[in-house]
């Protein structure tokens, strides 16, 4: 029903909310090609991803509760995969969404996405939050979160977007304000 019908933004909302049973039951069903046709449409529906990362923390606080190979959302991570994550992302979200995915995701997947990272994308997803005026006045709480996780991978990650991209981000959407705030 979900790859006939939905978006990946709705199997996340279904994982969600789901009994750990049932969520094991789904999960048992997912694979890679299910997961593409999931994300193709997510991105030709332009649907946003910003809840995305709500849905991933649920699930990461359920899986706290389960035994490690009973885990459902590096399992789901894992069969999407970080390419298509990454182009989901891409075409979908803005530079909040990628840190705030980042910051709810397992860690091998932080860094794997982290790996598909290139220097166009970077540039599009900033160029992107520009345009769409995205408030960056709680980017700085996302770093936070997110080296307080894993240092290092935040170190990474503004390696990638460059001080330059920061600022011209900080200039077109933020304040002074915003810019103390992120340093």
């Amino acid at each position: 029903l979900i790859a006939a019908n939905g978006t990946l933004a709705e199997l996340f909302r279904i994982l969600q909310y789901a009994t750990p049973s049932f969520r094991e039951a789904v999960l048992g069903q997912f694979d890679e090609v299910t997961a593409g046709k999931l994300v193709n449409k997510t991105i030709a529906a332009g649907r946003s991803i910003g809840t995305l990362n709500l849905a991933m923390r649920e699930l990461g606080e359920a899986d706290e509760k389960l035994e490690e190979d009973k885990r459902l959302l590096g399992r789901l991570e894992q069969a999407i995969g970080a390419g298509r994550f990454l182009r989901l992302i891409e075409h979908n979200g803005t530079v909040f969404e990628l840190f705030m995915i980042l910051k709810h995701a397992t860690s091998s997947f932080r860094e794997a996405l982290l790996g598909q990272l290139g220097d166009t994308t970077i540039g599009k997803l900033v160029d992107k939050t520009i345009a769409a005026g995205r408030s960056i006045g709680t980017l700085d709480l996302a770093m936070r979160e997110l080296g307080e996780a894993d240092e290092d991978l935040l170190g990474r990650l503004e390696q990638a977007i460059g001080a330059g991209r920061f600022v011209r981000l900080i200039a077109a959407n933020g304040t002074v304000f915003e810019l103390f705030r992120i340093l």
